[in-house]
């Protein structure tokens, strides 16, 4: 814990940049069960948005979890 917060001090992305990292492995089923839980709350719902159409081609679910980010962020 007490690195993390030196790290936050120099590169106050850190959490953001640690999130990403995990987004980009995760399949879309595993994005959609994390979404809820706030995990990638650093990121705005422009950005999720964004990184999510960018990683997965379109379909239902893929609308469905854009729809919820949208839901999330208004």
């Amino acid at each position: 814990m007490k690195d993390d917060e030196s790290i936050n001090r120099v590169c106050s992305n850190w959490k953001k940049f640690l999130a990403l990292t995990d987004l980009l492995e995760y399949s879309l089923n595993e994005l959609a069960d994390w979404l809820p839980r706030k995990k990638f709350s650093s990121f705005t719902g422009n950005e999720m948005t964004i990184l999510i159409k960018a990683m997965f081609q379109d379909s239902p679910m893929r609308q469905g979890l854009l729809a919820s980010v949208l839901e999330m962020s208004s």
